[in-house]
């Protein structure tokens, strides 16, 4: 059971409102006003509103992203966290006091982030998610153990990798909070860890979640961040930082800067040896990286300009894909779909895209559903076409 937020509450009804003088500030006005703060502090768009800020109140959400708690403090007034109700969440389980961490925690750890990995890529985030984050919980737990020197730093990295897996389920599942500060985790314990290759690979996702949610200049800004150690990351991470940055800057229309990321993306991918990559980026192959930067010229291919270029790569990421990729083979074939769509082919699109969607039933995925919707949109356009009318029927039954 949660129990309520008094204390931010009270800190919310003691605010005046700047709108109805003799008022206490409204929740809507407060969901406002960190709305504003963000982007003046830190010019992220984001679109809090009063229910947000009544889950909080009502305890449902416990601990919002760190951003979210500093524009809080700001607005409020307050001091620090605890001031307005604001507690870490409790660790699952916590070792007895002098426990030894032991190879054997180290390795249990990453055998979960293994497994959980290999679950959300064949089944998407929504396969064990909540089972996922318990034990996070609970493998954290042994930061209160007595842990050996040399064990410091691979249970670091080992909850690191943990965490980014759990981040990217929440990414996927559509609890972006909830992805955003478990991904500023993962970035922390890579930072304790000295882990350059680790929090290459964190700030690269967050550089994929906020181009996804329309923040290209915030994704542009996190891939820049990694990009300052490229010098010490393996061929592969550079490649897919350089997509990263290929993918925002193709989402704010910089054709040439566009097109000068993907082709150092592609050159450095051309030196990546898979035998010298660590298990965390084995996911990193010719096909994803045909893909990630197949979406980053999908954006020039919907202004005119490479088109053929996109569509190649997008088919390749859809054509190579195997059962085990298989969320990654969905987008990369629904985007497509949409690619087709854009470029003035949409009986192309429509078949890709029904094909897409009935193909669509093992994988449990806001992304993909998302992308469908996102295909849906294109396909407005050509709906007085009987390919499209039915790809749009079968939109409505896949999408509810």
């Amino acid at each position: 059971m949660t129990s309520t937020n008094a204390s931010l509450r009270s800190a919310r009804e003691r605010t005046a409102s700047k709108l109805h003088a003799g008022e206490c500030l409204s929740r809507q006005e407060l969901a406002e006003a960190v709305n504003t703060h963000l982007w003046h502090q830190h010019a992220q768009r984001v679109e809090l509103d009063g229910h947000y800020i009544a889950k909080l109140e009502r305890g449902v959400i416990r601990w919002p992203n760190s951003r979210y708690r500093a524009a809080l403090r700001a607005v409020l007034g307050a001091g620090d966290d605890a001031e307005l109700g604001f507690r870490a969440p409790r660790r699952g389980v916590v070792p007895v006091p002098g426990r030894l961490v032991t190879p054997w925690d180290v390795d249990q750890v990453n055998q979960a982030a293994r497994t959980i990995v290999r679950g959300q890529h064949q089944y998407g985030g929504w396969w064990m998610r909540d089972a996922a984050l318990a034990q996070l919980r609970s493998s954290a737990g042994l930061l209160d153990g007595e842990c050996p020197a040399e064990l410091a730093r691979p249970l670091r990295q080992a909850l690191g990798d943990f965490a980014h897996v759990c981040a990217f389920m929440c990414f996927d599942t559509g609890e972006h909070d909830e992805a955003r500060g478990l991904f500023d985790l993962a970035l922390r314990y890579a930072d304790l860890a000295g882990d350059e290759g680790a929090r290459a690979n964190a700030l690269a996702s967050l550089s994929r979640q906020a181009t996804w949610l329309g923040r290209p200049d915030e994704g542009l800004t996190f891939a820049d961040q990694a990009l300052v150690a490229a010098d010490r990351l393996t061929a592969a991470r550079r490649a897919m930082l350089f997509a990263a940055r290929a993918r925002a800057l193709g989402a704010l229309g910089r054709v040439e800067d566009t097109v000068r990321a993907v082709g150092l993306a592609d050159e450095h991918m051309s030196h990546a040896d898979p035998e010298l990559e660590p298990p965390s980026m084995r996911f990193y192959d010719a096909r994803q990286h045909s893909g990630d930067t197949g979406e980053a010229l999908a954006y020039l291919a919907a202004l005119g300009h490479r088109v053929d270029d996109a569509r190649t790569r997008m088919r390749v990421a859809f054509d190579d894909g195997t059962d085990s990729y298989a969320r990654s083979r969905l987008l990369a074939q629904v985007k497509l779909a949409s690619l087709a769509m854009t470029t003035g082919e949409p009986v192309e699109g429509a078949l890709l895209g029904v094909a897409a969607a009935q193909e669509s039933g093992s994988v449990r995925s806001d992304r993909v559903l998302d992308s469908f919707r996102m295909l849906d949109g294109h396909a407005r356009r050509y709906r007085g076409l009987g390919a499209v009318a039915e790809l749009r029927d079968e939109l409505r039954r896949t999408c509810g």
